[in-house]
């Protein structure tokens, strides 16, 4: 059992931390095992443990044990490189504005430079997308767990908002954005036109569109994968006069959109990854010469 490492899985507010053990000897320097190496290692966790001291000491009064403090400086180091002044600060900000001091460790441990943002900035940041009408306790579970909306630039929050409600219910955006953070983000035309070609193309629901991951991928992926299957008979479509009631036949969206190369291939296509990738290097050019085309037109 010497020198004996595992990995587990513990859950800190819904985050998911992957801790190292290592087993450490009582009297290391006695054992028979113990090296100039494993010395340097000794002084390297003395170390580790120290700087995690320094971040328990800032969250010990929101009740978190040290225990969990370890596991989020083993996921986010980052984090015990902050002095105790600036994790204070960040942590003092977040729980005036309604979180926890679990959420606070999670948010901190998922994106360090919330904590170098300006005295006030985070405050803020929190009441503009509280004017989002979105509903509080929706607002406090988005930014839980997309912290990085806090630094985003403020003024794009009242412009992508509704534009994100025309696409989706007021009470979905959010639960929208946990899943596909991107849309704040990309060019409003690209996700339109994403969504065109899953509705008027594919022949998908909204509703269905977005219970996926579907808007995370790229427009050249979904048509892809799409035409892949079109081509290989496994994607057709409805007859004008067929009942529409009738369930269709098709792959799911997930099963296409929200999957890797190999199940795709493999449990979806039931081809080999040969012919994907043959097939994706000419759909490429396809799409170039009809690029070029348009161009010309």
């Amino acid at each position: 059992m010497s020198g004996l490492r595992c990995f587990m899985r513990l859950g800190v507010g819904g985050c998911n931390f992957y801790v190292k053990h290592v087993r450490v000897f009582s009297n290391p320097f006695n054992h028979k095992f113990f090296t100039t190496k494993n010395k340097a290692n000794v002084s390297e966790l003395s170390n580790h443990n120290t700087k995690t001291s320094t971040v328990f000491a800032v969250f010990r009064d929101t009740g978190i044990d040290m225990e969990t403090v370890n596991q989020a400086v083993n996921e986010s180091p980052e984090i015990a490189t902050f002095s105790p002044k600036q994790l204070e600060k960040c942590v003092s900000e977040l729980v005036h504005n309604g979180f926890t001091g679990i959420d606070c460790l999670r948010m901190v441990a998922l994106y360090p430079p919330l904590v170098k943002l300006k005295q006030g900035h985070i405050s803020l940041a929190i009441d503009c997308w509280r004017s989002t009408q979105l509903g509080d306790s929706r607002v406090l579970s988005l930014l839980r767990n997309c912290p990085h909306f806090i630094c985003i630039d403020l003024s794009e929050i009242p412009r992508r908002i509704p534009l994100l409600k025309s696409l989706s219910s007021q009470r979905n955006v959010a639960n929208l954005l946990k899943s596909v953070p991107n849309l704040m983000f990309e060019q409003w035309d690209d996700i339109l036109a994403k969504v065109n070609y899953l509705e008027n193309v594919m022949k998908i629901e909204r509703k269905h569109i977005l219970n996926t991951y579907a808007l995370n991928r790229s427009l050249i992926f979904i048509k892809t994968r799409h035409i892949f299957l079109e081509r290989s008979g496994l994607y057709t479509y409805p007859k004008p006069k067929a009942d529409p009631n009738q369930p269709s036949k098709n792959p799911v969206l997930s099963s296409i959109t929200d999957t890797n190369d190999e199940y795709f291939v493999k449990n979806i296509a039931k081809l080999t990854m040969e012919e994907y990738e043959v097939f994706q290097e000419l759909y490429v050019k396809e799409l170039e010469e009809e690029e070029s085309d348009s161009d010309i037109e």
